[in-house]
């Protein structure tokens, strides 16, 4: 056999040395009829010339497809050609993947990620969540801390329903705070405000009016916000009669007066809502009412609107006191930052926060 490919291979190398030498000649023949060409004149000498150029060119072609073609098949040719050096050694024990090592970096890598979206996390939260953030950040002291209801459970007589209540108590708590507060100034009208919507103002007017009934005071729940009412929703009362009317000598302030299912706490709806509630609550109007209500009861709590409209501003001036709902996890520290604002400019007088 090896002298077969011997004899094949030197076979081989003399086609190739004579296409070799072929394919020189056609090129000098190729490159001597291009010179010719740029001598001639006729049209017939130019086409005759320049039919012999391109059959030149397909032979030389053609003689260097076989030429590329022979040296394939030949060491010279063979490009491809792979050797072995040295043989792979076989394992001599399984491979797999290594599912401890994995395991742990898995977990790892799950732990930065957690502890990265828990920082940005916190890093996005404005709101505030303790009662030292309202400190540092209001300058303010919390004078009532106060669990959230059950939204199935709210109502306006859940105190008086569960007087034993972690809740009750919480209330009792900041109704002791607001007594010391009024030590040395009297504390006849309360309002009680937020920052935003949602806060829990409204929930906690009317929890605070049913614990200072409780200790035996005679107490009037009005609701100051003329824009989105809902006392009367909680009490399950009309909205009719109320403070608007008053506003516009529909009725005498005594008419607007309604008992509700609240032991000692009479209640003033707001009324059909009027187009222009910050003139009414910002006038010499709103300062006889409330002069007038001072003589009716004992206290007067003041379910103002949130500090998002200058309704509560107006109403803060007027009132001896101002307790500033904030809502934990859900009230934003520019909001609540923002109504402090409003309460310095006008001079009003902050009793505290209930968060």
């Amino acid at each position: 056999f090896q002298q077969e490919d011997q004899e094949r291979d030197e076979f081989i190398q003399e086609q190739l040395r004579k296409l070799e030498a072929d394919i020189t000649l056609t090129n000098e023949e190729i490159a001597n009829k291009q010179e010719e060409l740029g001598g001639l004149f006729s049209a017939r000498q130019i086409a005759d010339a320049q039919t012999e150029i391109r059959a030149l060119e397909t032979k030389l072609s053609s003689l260097q497809s076989t030429y590329a073609s022979l040296l394939g098949n030949t060491n010279r040719g063979a490009t491809n050609t792979l050797s072995v050096i040295e043989g792979a050694n076989l394992p001599t024990t399984p491979v797999g993947p290594q599912r401890i090592m994995l395991i742990l970096i898995s977990a790892a890598v799950g732990l930065a990620l957690a502890i990265a979206a828990a920082y940005l996390l916190e890093y996005l939260d404005d709101t505030i969540k303790t009662s030292a953030e309202v400190n540092k950040l209001l300058k303010l002291p919390v004078i009532g801390q106060i669990a959230e209801i059950d939204k199935g459970k709210i109502d306006g007589n859940y105190i008086a329903n569960n007087p034993r209540s972690a809740v009750a108590e919480a209330y009792r708590g900041l109704r002791t705070n607001l007594e010391f507060a009024a030590v040395d100034r009297p504390l006849k009208v309360i309002l009680v405000s937020s920052a935003a919507v949602g806060d829990g103002k409204t929930s906690v007017a009317i929890s605070l009016a049913t614990i200072m009934a409780q200790g035996g005071k005679t107490v009037l729940l009005v609701d100051g916000d003329l824009r989105r009412p809902r006392i009367h929703n909680f009490l399950g009362l009309p909205n009719t009669n109320g403070l608007t009317d008053v506003f516009r000598n529909s009725i005498e302030l005594h008419e607007a007066l309604q008992t509700s299912k609240l032991d000692k706490v009479m209640v003033i709806p707001a009324g059909e809502p009027p187009p222009n509630p910050s003139e009414l609550l910002g006038s010499k109007k709103m300062d006889i009412i409330l002069d007038s209500l001072r003589k009716v009861a004992d206290v007067v709590i003041l379910d103002g609107p949130p500090f998002l409209v200058t309704d509560a501003a107006l109403l803060s001036s007027k009132v001896d006191g101002v307790l500033l709902v904030v809502r934990s996890g859900l009230s934003r520290k520019n909001e609540v930052l923002y109504a402090i604002e409003q309460l310095d400019r006008v001079g009003a007088r902050v009793l505290g926060v209930a968060l």
